[in-house]
């Protein structure tokens, strides 16, 4: 079938998912037997914190539904560019999504912006990560290069647009930590 539709596939590697408990066990008797971090209960809150993270990204279901709800948060923003969903490609180890083309965020391209565009897109990167935290209270926890793009415009009417790729590894905060980082924020502002 082809109707034009420009498509990217991520296809996990066969075993991943399956491997993450014993590698994650191995790697804390290795921690344990070399004694190089203290045994507690707060290294062991998270470890636990880690591997249900590493579960969280190889589960294509949960990226493709966090996928969606930053493409609704986004629609009206121009600056951003979330890839839509393909469910009919879409399986258990087998994420489709739009093509999306852009440069990389640190390729040569981008430092032959004028300062202008790099320091709006640079606002725009903050705003986003600030908006994650502090308006919905989950947020990309992988921030990476390799999950960003940027499209660009022509510097004129058509602003440039940073592409958001990969939504596996979003964590959600408790509602009391984000208070307290809201009230940390604003007595630094207010200072």
């Amino acid at each position: 079938k082809s109707d034009g539709l420009e498509i990217v596939l991520k296809i996990q590697y066969p075993g991943v998912a399956e491997a993450i408990d014993s590698d994650m066990n191995l790697f804390k008797n290795m921690l344990k037997l070399t004694r190089m971090v203290p045994q507690t209960r707060e290294f062991d809150q998270w470890f636990d914190e880690v591997r249900e993270m590493m579960h969280r990204e190889v589960s294509y279901d949960i990226e493709a539904a966090t996928t969606r709800r930053f493409a609704a948060r986004l629609k009206d923003d121009p600056r951003y560019i979330v890839p839509n969903i393909v469910d009919e490609y879409c399986a258990d180890k087998v994420l489709c999504m739009t093509f999306e083309r852009g440069v990389p965020v640190n390729s040569p391209v981008m430092l032959s912006l004028p300062q202008e565009r790099r320091n709006q897109l640079g606002e725009a990167s903050i705003e986003i990560a600030v908006r994650e935290l502090f308006e919905w209270g989950e947020m990309q926890t992988d921030p990476n290069f390799g999950n960003y793009l940027v499209r660009l415009g022509d510097g004129i009417s058509t602003p440039d647009q940073i592409i958001l790729l990969d939504f596996g590894a979003v964590r959600d905060f408790p509602e009391d930590l984000l208070s307290l980082a809201r009230t940390l924020t604003r007595a630094s502002v207010l200072r």
